[in-house]
């Protein structure tokens, strides 16, 4: 029998199982991915450029970045890699380059993913990485990025990735959307109103900071100082 993965087994040797996670998160405005090889001990942190437009796109810039680091390790062991974001896992293009590269994509709950804090760690890649991920990301996936062009997010996707506080004034939008489209002036005594519901306090800057991650996740817009709630049906 030809081995496929031009390596020979011991009687009662198993090969070994890489496990890798892979994340993404938001921070200042701009987006980053992190990578923990668990079995190898190995963490990788990189900013992404201005084009990556939302956290569903950072996720699957992310699962792309653990494929290309599995096959940069050019290795012929077993792969298993981990991400929270169901459109990123799903991506039939992403499954097809993993099988190529004898890994199993799998979903997992966001509280599990050991990659979310080197997501938010500081970066230890150069900017020259970004632009290799940029590349090989438009190759494989096409410029109609990302998770677009090949199915439909779900929204329960969407907003397991937002803070705990924001996913609560995002259900309280969701109770008030005859609201929309409000003002400043408006939405700021509702996010108030939210946060007292949970026992906090609004802080300076807490409401332009919920805005800006309901933004970064297309499920607001704000445009001429006028924030509209975007259809579920058009996320």
């Amino acid at each position: 029998m030809v081995d496929t993965n031009n390596t020979t087994k011991r009687p009662g040797m198993k090969r070994r199982k890489n496990i890798i996670y892979v994340d993404a998160a938001t921070l200042k405005g701009r987006f980053q991915i992190g990578l923990h090889d668990k079995t190898n001990k190995t963490e990788h942190t990189l900013e992404l450029g201005k084009s990556v437009k939302s956290i569903n796109d950072a996720e699957t810039c992310a699962v792309l970045y653990g494929l290309m680091y599995i096959q940069k390790s050019n290795n012929s062991n077993r792969h298993v890699l981990m991400n929270d974001c169901e459109g990123a896992i799903l991506n039939t293009r992403l499954i097809e380059l993993g099988q190529l590269l004898n890994t199993k994509l799998i979903w997992i709950p966001r509280e599990i993913n050991e990659a979310d804090k080197v997501a938010k760690s500081k970066i230890n890649k150069k900017k020259k990485v970004w632009r290799n991920l940029n590349f090989f990301m438009k190759l494989v996936l096409g410029d109609a990025m990302l998770v677009k062009s090949t199915q439909k997010l779900p929204t329960d996707a969407i907003v397991n990735h937002l803070s705990p506080i924001t996913k609560t004034i995002f259900e309280q939008i969701q109770e008030h959307k005859e609201r929309f489209p409000m003002g400043m002036s408006e939405f700021a005594p509702f996010v108030s109103a939210a946060y007292k519901k949970v026992n906090l306090t609004v802080k300076k800057g807490d409401i332009q900071k919920v805005r800006k991650e309901l933004c970064n996740n297309n499920l607001l817009t704000f445009d001429n100082k006028i924030i509209t709630l975007v259809e579920l049906n058009e996320v």
